[in-house]
């Protein structure tokens, strides 16, 4: 409120209770002649209201939140294009509103994200705009990094795709991540697109898989030898 000490009041004395079933804004030129209003506590004492206009401010749904309203102290009239005007400022009041309800719930959907990542044991990260703006624990391990040293990094270094990557399917990649103690790792990640604070990212699934590569790698170098050795053998029978 501003220019007046009352911040609310109670429903059955408001002017705005009667401003909010009004398809347009309300006026009361003299509340005191008014029979809705004249003996109204708030026209008849403190803040002695004679003047009102009030917009209603309505979701896109319908419902009626409250009201953006002007009062005064003495008789008031108001020009058409005042009216038009001041419909016209309850609009841009729930412009506003409505940008705060879908922040304030992109922001608790994030936290809700932020939560559940932090708990996974799979390594996580989120991706948005080009850097890593979340990584749980898990993916610290796997990509060598200390506490809260993968956010803020250049996503590029975990293969972020490019704009025109396709957005609507997972994908999944490989790396060489070089860590800072210099060991590189091989890394599988898989992508998926996600919604983060209302913005197009990605969730990165990674997985460290230079050692089960080295164990395949291990498997094929036995499984030559013995090739080797059993075409010797068919040699000699031979």
């Amino acid at each position: 409120s501003v220019g007046i000490a009352r911040g609310e009041t109670s429903r059955a004395d408001s002017f705005c209770g009667h401003a909010i079933i009004e398809p347009r804004p309300m006026v009361v030129g003299d509340a005191h002649a008014d029979p809705r209003f004249h003996d109204n506590p708030l026209v008849v004492g403190d803040p002695n209201v004679r003047f009102y206009a009030g917009a209603p401010l309505r979701t896109a749904e319908g419902y009626a939140l409250g009201a953006l309203c002007v009062i005064d102290t003495r008789p008031r009239q108001l020009t058409d294009t005042q009216r038009e005007l001041l419909a016209e400022l309850g609009s841009l009041v729930m412009e506003q509103l409505e940008h705060r309800r879908h922040r304030l719930l992109a922001e608790r959907e994030t936290e809700q994200l932020h939560t559940l990542f932090a708990a996974l044991p799979a390594p996580v990260t989120v991706h948005r705009g080009g850097e890593v703006v979340f990584a749980n624990a898990a993916a610290e391990k796997v990509l060598r990094v200390g506490p809260g040293g993968l956010v803020g990094q250049s996503a590029g270094q975990f293969i972020v795709p490019g704009s025109q990557t396709e957005r609507s399917t997972p994908r999944r990649l490989e790396s060489t991540v070089r860590a800072r103690d210099g060991e590189e790792v091989l890394v599988e990640s898989t992508l998926m697109p996600l919604r983060w604070r209302g913005d197009d990212a990605w969730v990165v699934l990674h997985r460290d898989v230079g050692a089960e590569r080295q164990r395949e790698a291990d498997r094929q170098r036995a499984t030559d030898a013995l090739a080797r050795e059993l075409n010797q053998l068919l040699v000699i029978f031979d």
